[in-house]
């Protein structure tokens, strides 16, 4: 490796990437309240409403592209130095197959991204990959 290949300082940055709405789900089995596996929100009352949903392949990867293409949008916008990995570990929304995986990481490619580099670790299935 040539000697000027790596600059002196480099900066970490770590984001968790999850369903916004994770929590509510997690409320709705904890009170023994069904879930449906769609939307969930809280209503006005206080209830947590729980949509039924039917999942697709391709459902399953702009979900998840979408939580991670927010936090790379927030994250950019913070204006990081040039030096700065960008570590994101995603909870999906649903078990990711391999196919899903690599669909996922082909459209986040295409981006223009802020940072030095960005690496992708799915948190269940223990997929990594730099970007």
């Amino acid at each position: 490796m040539e000697n000027d290949y790596l600059k002196n300082e480099y900066f970490l940055e770590v984001s968790m990437t999850c369903d916004q709405a994770d929590y509510l789900r997690r409320e709705c089995i904890d009170k023994g309240q069904p879930y449906f596996g769609g939307p969930t929100r809280r209503l006005a009352n206080g209830d947590i409403e729980s949509t039924p949903r039917v999942f697709s392949p391709e459902v399953i990867v702009k979900e998840n592209l979408s939580n991670i293409q927010s936090r790379l949008s927030k994250k950019a916008k913070k204006g990081y130095s040039e030096n700065t990995f960008l570590i994101i570990p995603l909870v999906p929304t649903v078990l990711l197959r391999p196919g899903e995986w690599l669909d996922v990481l082909e459209k986040l490619q295409s981006e223009s991204l802020p940072f030095c580099g960005v690496f992708v670790h799915d948190t269940v299935s223990q997929r990594k990959a730099l970007l």
